[in-house]
């Protein structure tokens, strides 16, 4: 059976697929910013 709430979950994820790749990227990001602080710091 194909249940509505599948369909609207694909269109969920095409929707926010950028956003979440722009999350993750912003997350690499940080993630290199405090293993920049952590060498500078030591």
């Amino acid at each position: 059976m194909n249940y509505p709430w599948q369909s609207f979950d694909v269109n969920l994820k095409s929707k926010t697929g950028a956003t979440a790749l722009t999350f993750s990227t912003v997350g690499r990001h940080a993630d290199v910013m405090e293993l920049l602080k952590l060498k500078g710091a030591r």
